[in-house]
């Protein structure tokens, strides 16, 4: 099972998920995301999704394939 970061934004009405980064485990996605050495990706797929001024109100790690994300990036 590959795990994901979903994100979910202010301006955005339905979560949505970071296309290009896939991890083997729960464990890594979750140190991926709390690193500071990724906070610049992190940044550039907000910004490319929602604008400079749309607020993060939660990021998660869930399995591929969970059908609260549906899987469209429009960038």
């Amino acid at each position: 099972m590959k795990w994901i970061i979903v994100m979910i934004t202010l301006n955005t009405p339905h979560p949505w998920a970071i296309p290009l980064l896939k991890f083997d485990t729960k464990e890594a996605c979750v140190k991926y995301v709390n690193s500071r050495e990724n906070i610049g990706t992190l940044a550039v797929e907000v910004i490319a999704k929602g604008g400079f001024n749309d607020r993060i109100e939660a990021i998660m790690c869930l399995p591929e394939g969970n059908d609260t994300v549906k899987r469209k990036y429009d960038g």
